[in-house]
């Protein structure tokens, strides 16, 4: 295999703007500059906000997508389809990046494995490392069920959880001696608390519903706020994507509200978007009112977190801490 890669004093880079170009490496190792006159309708500009034309070249012919903007360099491809030809060259100009000296300030690698994920790295060779790991994971079917860990609060470093999972607990610190009335107004005295949580309460028939979505909470991020705010007095167990199937991510509502007590977890789910699905990783806090007149509210909210793993079986609960940042895309 004869891999040619981009470099500074490359025909493609005099001829075209080397602060921002995209490329598409074919199963060849070929490195096909992405340009609005392209003779080949996947190299042109709007391929590139096509979905259906998107999968096609990732799912079907295996390539690998490369943009490199004035200080973002980004890697995108499919895990399980890849060309090893392609993937061949996209690490070999990763590896040339080691020693060269380049104005990239950050390696972001955006690969579909069961759906898309993204993580970013500050060293080409970090991010090199975690591409030659991904290899591994080629023939191996993903886990695509959510993965929830708990985590006794007991336990927890109040200092180490974002702002306002750590303002939220210790709210309820101050009002749990209060009437679970006020406490429950309180929370909501707060906006930059509502803005972010999901809010449950019963309907006539007992079960739990949708009260109270917050245009900033990762639910509303996630779909996009105008579907869920239509979700407002619809059973909380409705899942935009499994509509008739129980969302697993709620099956411990009824045992928080039953035991009146807080409830802290990590958890990382598929969810679906413009005809393509992304994991998320959150950390998630559960708050429980009862009220005097036995009306029961549920406040949720979560937040994106940085660190995530390979969703397979074969890490189901692990992650590469101190490596990479990892984000919705």
């Amino acid at each position: 295999m004869n891999v040619h890669y981009p470099s500074t004093d490359s025909g493609s880079s005099q001829t075209h703007d080397s602060q921002s170009c995209t490329w598409w490496i074919d199963d060849q190792a070929n490195w096909r500059l992405v340009t609005p006159e392209s003779e080949l309708p996947h190299l042109r500009d709007p391929v590139n906000h096509d979905p259906e034309a998107l999968h096609f070249l990732y799912s079907w012919l295996g390539m690998i997508r490369v943009d490199k903007q004035s200080k973002v360099l980004t890697i995108e491809w499919d895990i399980q389809t890849v060309q090893p030809d392609s993937l061949a060259a996209a690490k070999t100009y990763l590896d040339s990046l080691h020693d060269q000296q380049h104005s990239i300030d950050e390696f972001v690698l955006h690969y579909c494995y069961g759906g898309w994920c993204r993580e970013s790295f500050k060293a080409s060779s970090n991010a090199l490392a975690r591409l030659e790991q991904t290899e591994a994971y080629r023939n191996v079917v993903p886990f695509e069920g959510p993965t929830i860990h708990p985590i006794e609060l007991q336990t927890l470093d109040r200092d180490q959880l974002q702002s306002h999972l750590r303002r939220a607990l210790d709210l309820w610190d101050e009002v749990i001696n209060r009437p679970r009335g006020e406490a429950l107004s309180l929370f909501f005295q707060h906006p930059e608390l509502v803005e972010r949580m999901v809010a449950y309460t019963r309907d006539s028939l007992g079960s739990l519903v949708y009260e109270h979505i917050g245009e900033e909470s990762l639910f509303a991020k996630a779909y996009g706020h105008g579907e869920t705010s239509q979700l407002i007095g619809q059973n909380c167990a409705f899942d935009p994507d499994h509509p008739t199937s129980k969302n697993p991510i709620c099956e411990a509502y009824e045992a928080v509200l039953s035991s009146c007590q807080p409830r802290y977890d990590k958890l990382r789910t598929l969810y679906s978007r413009n005809e393509a699905r992304y994991w998320i990783s959150c950390e998630r806090l559960l708050l429980p009112f009862t009220l005097a007149g036995g009306e029961q509210y549920l406040l949720a909210i979560c937040c994106p977190l940085e660190m995530t793993a390979i969703p397979s079986p074969l890490h189901e609960n692990g992650s590469d801490a101190g490596r990479s940042r990892s984000r919705t895309a």
